[in-house]
């Protein structure tokens, strides 16, 4: 507790700098990691490479350093999702990089081939992600970090997600009750995990300034400008919270993808890969979802959709293929040879998401020739 109130006595902690809303909620932030890990000695950050995963990063650093908590009970878990844009994807692992030079364990996870984005799209059929349909971060994020926090046992889990950063993010913090949302009431059973989300109360203003009093890294700047390009031309980069991490991200508008150079990759090319994203998501694309009957409909009136046609999966494939190469004459690695490999193999063989039986896949494409576009035939 010494050690704790030492902390809490900082100079960056005065709230003629921070601010009184935010000294409090520091100390309740710093509070819940430390509770935590009395009860759980093993702590262990989930960290993407933005902005709220990097304040809940160095905010671990700082109770470390004060004493509040031992390096060798601290981990730290990053998904690479292998399609990241090249600056961002070097910010982070230099961030990575150094955090292993204090004595911190950092798993770097991915996802099996079998289910990396351009292995699901083409190789599987699943849709295009939407706001609505969020497969990629399920399967290129969450269950690598899952499979590998299970070799990590009796960990309290950290994230950065805190209120102001979407309404539907609000929504969704706002079940976990009513009061502060301390230890006991964001305790979440996920595979065996503790969820702790120690910077829910603070705004997007809060963790960069946080960021900026405590940049060991110097990395406030280059931080700052990803969220720049990614954002509105009238948003506030030092304040914005959007951040576009996958190359071509087809759930961010079309809009976000016209200033992505000083990300590493020419806004033409991640321009018109996200046009062939846009032009995928058509619902023409898609055979309906075997769940459902040919005379079932669902509230808006439409025959339930499921995977991407095996004919236009081809088609798009090859379109793909040729706007890889112009990646690949960058020295961008954008689709990986095991993928390609995957995917072509898939193709050949016809395959389909594992719910789909082969006896009705027949059926299914038999029905879809009556909405499959024109184009397809050329």
């Amino acid at each position: 507790m010494r050690a704790l109130n030492a902390l809490l006595h900082k100079k960056y902690f005065n709230t003629q700098v921070i601010g009184d809303d935010m000294e409090s909620y520091l100390k309740d932030s710093i509070k819940s990691i430390v509770d935590a890990s009395a009860t759980n000695e093993n702590i262990s950050i989930s960290y993407s490479g933005g902005k709220d995963s990097t304040a809940v990063l160095l905010l671990t650093l700082e109770l470390i350093e004060g004493g509040a908590l031992e390096p060798h009970n601290v981990s730290v878990i990053h998904s690479d999702t292998l399609i990241e844009y090249p600056y961002l994807a070097t910010l982070t692992h230099s961030v990575l990089d150094s955090v292993r030079e204090l004595g911190i364990r950092v798993d770097v996870v991915s996802a099996p081939i079998q289910e990396r984005f351009y292995s699901t799209l083409f190789g599987v059929g699943r849709p295009i992600p939407s706001y609505a349909i969020r497969w990629c971060t399920d399967f290129l994020k969450l269950r690598p970090q899952q499979r590998q926090r299970k070799l990590l046992k009796n960990s309290w889990v950290l994230t950065g997600e805190h209120f102001g950063e979407s309404a539907n993010r609000d929504k969704k913090l706002s079940s976990c009750g009513t009061s502060d949302c301390g230890v006991a009431d964001i305790k979440k059973t996920v595979s065996s995990e503790n969820l702790l989300r120690p910077i829910m109360n603070w705004s997007d203003c809060n963790v960069w300034d946080f960021i900026f009093l405590h940049d060991r890294w110097n990395i406030f700047e280059r931080l700052t400008s990803v969220y720049s390009i990614s954002g509105d031309d009238n948003r506030n980069s030092k304040t914005g919270s959007l951040r576009t991490g996958c190359i071509a991200c087809p759930v961010i508008g079309v809009n976000k993808h016209y200033h992505t150079l000083d990300k590493g990759v020419p806004d033409e090319l991640s321009l018109k890969l996200r046009l062939l994203f846009n032009e995928m998501s058509s619902d023409n694309l898609r055979v309906r979802n075997p769940k459902f009957g040919i005379t079932e409909m669902k509230k808006n009136g439409h025959t339930p959709l499921g995977a991407i046609a095996l004919e236009a999966r081809k088609y798009y494939w090859r379109v793909v293929s040729q706007i890889n190469d112009e990646f690949k004459d960058l020295g961008i690695l954008l689709i990986r040879e095991d993928e390609k490999l995957f995917v072509e193999e898939s193709l050949n063989i016809g395959r389909y998401p594992k719910t789909y039986k082969p006896e009705s896949i027949l059926l299914l494409e038999q029905e879809w020739q009556i909405r499959k576009p024109v184009y397809l035939s050329k």
